[in-house]
């Protein structure tokens, strides 16, 4: 597998997007993603018409695609609670989800994926090899066992 270009990834929203989920979809990876603020907005559909008086709250289909959230202890927009209630909202939804968490005396922090960041002078970012190569060998098993190659 050839790295695919790394941005932050707003996984919860991508889930929510993903209601019900594209057929085939296997696996979600992501890389110091910002999840906080999004589990709010519940992962439910809503029955009836947009705007109904008389729209219900119905259960939204099991998520079955495997996700991987690789986070950063010290990442400044992705605080801890803010993951940990993503997590169960998807563990609600039935999704199998791991969690790949670097201590934040490691010196990960936002976008610690980016080789870039080591030039910024932005104490909010920043590029940690290790998590990095560590990241990416996880999200590479994870996809090798859900695409079964």
């Amino acid at each position: 597998l050839a790295p695919p270009p790394r941005v932050c990834g707003e996984v919860y929203l991508t889930f929510k997007a993903c209601t019900p989920a594209p057929p085939g979809l296997r696996a979600v990876v992501s890389f110091h993603g910002v999840v906080d603020g999004y589990v709010p907005h519940d992962l439910t559909a809503t029955g009836g018409s947009e705007g109904s008086a008389g729209a219900e709250a119905v259960a939204a289909p099991p998520i079955t695609a495997r996700a991987l959230l690789c986070h950063a202890e010290a990442d400044p927009f992705v605080p801890r609670d803010g993951v940990d209630a993503c997590l169960a909202a998807l563990g609600e939804r039935g999704c199998r989800w791991e969690l790949q968490a670097f201590g934040a005396a490691g010196g990960a922090r936002h976008s610690f994926t980016n080789p870039a960041q080591a030039l910024n002078e932005n104490p909010a970012f920043s590029y940690d090899a290790r998590a990095d190569a560590a990241s990416w060998a996880a999200a590479r098993e994870l996809l090798a066992d859900a695409l079964g190659s």
